[in-house]
């Protein structure tokens, strides 16, 4: 895809301030794509600053404003684990729309969760008659890398310190110690 190619693309990504969410966005706005984020937490000040990435207050429960482009990819970061049903039909309100905008062919849309998901939700997302190849589900591990928070992104919002996989890392990065 050529550069000019990029301009025409609008690209949206939830969960913007987690570490994947960081990621992406870095390496999209790298490659020239229009970057839009949204979520509780804000990605790094690089990203912010960048004039490619345009920060939105969106509450994905609802339909998306009229004001917004049409989003040609959907990145949405979530975690289905706690889904209260194993079936398609019970997930949130939130990916619920991400997923009939893929339905309804305005976007496609990508949904990418721990790997702790039913088998029986993982067959629901493959048997799905009215996916038109627009959604998919991306299924990951613990993800750890360069530049990662030293403190888990629910003890940064909470301020609190009760992540244990967080305070061995932070022990570990911080005094070469780990107790």
């Amino acid at each position: 895809m050529d550069r000019t190619a990029h301009d025409r693309i609008n690209i949206l990504i939830t969960d913007a301030g987690s570490y994947l969410g960081n990621r992406l966005i870095k390496h999209l706005l790298k490659n020239n794509y229009t970057v839009y984020g949204s979520g509780k937490l804000h990605p790094s000040e690089e990203v912010l600053n960048h004039n490619r990435f345009t920060l939105i207050e969106l509450d994905l429960a609802q339909p998306l404003p009229a004001h917004l482009p049409n989003f040609d990819l959907i990145f949405h970061l979530t975690d289905l684990s706690q889904a209260h049903s194993a079936l398609l039909s019970s997930l949130p309100a939130p990916t619920t729309n991400l997923i009939n905008m893929g339905r309804d062919g305005k976007s496609r849309v990508f949904i990418i969760t721990p790997i702790r998901l039913s088998s029986q939700l993982i067959d629901d997302f493959e048997d799905s008659n009215h996916n038109n190849g627009n959604i998919h589900l991306f299924l990951t591990g613990d993800l750890y890398g360069p530049q990662m928070p030293l403190t888990s992104e629910r003890d940064r919002v909470a301020n609190t310190h009760e992540n244990e996989l967080s305070n061995l890392i932070t022990q570990a990065v911080k005094t070469d110690k780990v107790i």
